[in-house]
């Protein structure tokens, strides 16, 4: 931030200014009244009120809505030269297929050289890009997370785009049927979240440290394909899986994981599941410790099983066999319940740990993270040192 000048102020140093705005970021109502003050603190408070615009078109209450953040779009629509201040935009339209028009006034090419330093772009479109959508733009984008029915040639455009890209994530309702993306395009990439395709496009060549494969039942990719990117798996340090017909059982790309410090395995209901894949799914907590042997570098293991899974009989003797199979590993979290409310997933996880004994234990504090979507297996507290 730059320093704001002493003025009439009596002859408060530059830098306490500094450090009381940024104390006040995110605190809207208050920066807008700084604004007002003077002249002298209307630039640095604008900076800090226009630099987020989430919004999100108002659907059902069982459809997530992340809270609305910064002021209106439209007052970049009446004032254009507040867009030079956006560093992220959040938009989530409803599978309706409502839109907002100054929402897609803001996204459209001939309003995205404005905003020259945005770095994170989070969209769900349903019905349609805005027109030029991210086809023009001097900004370099470091997060971008696309969902809803995405075209795999907009994708493609868009990741040619955005060298400096270090965070994708593809969710879409179709099939993302697209080839290996060359590189230099998004050369940087550290973390990759979407479907078999997605990976399958993005990963090979590409130094990723952190992926997380969602299933689909839109894609049934022959096992065989996913041993070209054996070596990008090595280079992984974490990993969330499912177990699900839709992705190749676990045992066949845990020996290609040697360098993963964390991995997340979730449970996902499948209608279409065979009576044998049911089985895996009820018993996580028997089946895993048997695919750990070949995890070597393993710190950290999250289990996300749904509540009717749950075993109610856990204790340290199941823990035991993680462990044992493991012996690097540190810590074991198990996801207590989860539920579901208008805003977030609340999800809760117990936290168990080896003592010195060699015996697992169970901490008393339970781990609660109110996020969605399911981003906890990237959360760096869930990782801390014991």
């Amino acid at each position: 931030m730059a320093s704001v000048e002493v003025g009439h102020h009596d002859g408060l140093p530059n830098e306490l200014f500094d450090i009381i705005l940024q104390q006040l970021n995110g605190d809207y109502p208050t920066l807008s009244q700084v604004a007002l003050t003077c002249k002298l603190l209307l630039s640095e408070a604008q900076a800090l009120l226009y630099q987020s615009l989430c919004y999100t078109v108002k659907v059902g209450s069982l459809f997530y809505s992340p809270p609305d953040v910064g002021p209106p779009p439209r007052a970049y629509i009446l004032n254009p030269s507040l867009a030079k201040h956006l560093k992220r935009i959040v938009y989530t339209e409803s599978p309706e297929g409502k839109q907002h028009e100054d929402m897609h006034t803001i996204l459209s090419a001939a309003f995205s050289n404005l905003y020259p330093q945005l770095k994170s772009l989070e969209v769900t479109f349903w019905e349609g890009l805005p027109p030029g959508f991210l086809k023009h733009g001097r900004f370099k984008l470091e997060v971008l997370h696309m969902s809803g029915s995405n075209a795999p040639e907009n994708i493609l455009r868009i990741l040619k785009r955005q060298p400096e890209l270090k965070c994708l994530r593809i969710a879409s309702r179709r099939r993302i049927g697209i080839d290996k993306i060359p590189l230099p395009s998004v050369a940087n990439l550290e973390v990759l979240e979407g479907t078999s395709s997605v990976v399958l496009s993005v990963l090979p060549s590409r130094n990723v440290k952190t992926l997380v494969w969602e299933p689909s039942p839109l894609e049934r990719v022959q096992l065989e394909n996913f041993e070209s990117i054996s070596a990008e798996l090595n280079a992984l340090t974490a990993l969330s899986y499912a177990l699900s017909e839709d992705l190749p059982p676990f045992d066949n790309i845990a020996n290609h994981l040697r360098n993963l410090k964390h991995l997340t395995v979730e449970h996902k209901w499948n209608a279409r599941a065979t009576g044998y894949a049911r089985a895996r799914q009820s018993s996580l907590i028997k089946v895993m410790p048997e695919y750990l042997a070949s995890l070597s570098a393993l710190r950290g293991l999250t289990l996300s099983i749904s509540d009717f899974h749950y075993p109610q009989d856990l204790d340290s003797n199941h823990i035991d066999k993680f462990f044992l199979q493991c012996p690097s590993l540190r810590f074991v979290d198990i996801e207590q319940q989860s539920g579901l409310d208008s805003n977030r997933v609340k999800r809760q996880f117990e936290r168990w740990v080896k003592r010195q004994d060699g015996q697992a234990t169970k901490l008393d504090k339970v781990l609660q993270y109110n996020k969605f979507p399911r981003t906890y297996y990237i959360d760096s507290s869930l990782f801390e040192s014991l």
